[in-house]
């Protein structure tokens, strides 16, 4: 586990655009958990606890949006849960996010620069809200 103790979720089938990810996203302890399709991404937040998602699009399974609209039904993952697509479709991306109503932290466009998600991903999690259990 990084000394961050902070989860990500990243949703990518591209195995080599993954592994990008989670060695870049691992290089600043942010501890990566890799689900090869919207699917099997769907199923890890069941399971447990993570503190942002990274998706692609187009993945077999559930899409990037049909995963962010499963999610942002189910409790605790309401608005104030960090979503940031990473995919070489964002027109498409946003398009149908807009007409779901959803709401994300960022769209990255593919090819992306490592240093840019890091950052992003960095930011996402620190701007989460306090739960409202603390005073």
């Amino acid at each position: 586990m990084g000394m961050s103790g902070k989860q990500v979720l990243v949703a990518e089938n591209n195995a080599v655009t993954s592994e990008i990810m989670r060695v870049n996203l691992a290089a600043v302890e942010l501890d990566v958990t890799i689900a090869d399709d919207g699917l099997e991404a769907w199923e890890r937040f069941k399971s447990r606890h993570f503190d942002l998602l990274i998706t692609d699009q187009r993945m077999p399974g559930l899409t990037g949006v049909e995963l962010c609209r499963f999610l942002r039904c189910e409790p605790g993952f309401g608005e104030d849960f960090p979503i940031i697509f990473v995919t070489g479709r964002v027109a498409e991306v946003q398009r149908q996010l807009a007409e779901l109503d959803l709401s994300v932290v960022q769209i990255v466009a593919k090819p992306f620069s490592p240093k840019q998600l890091v950052a992003s991903a960095w930011s996402a999690i620190r701007h989460q809200p306090l739960p409202s259990t603390v005073a």
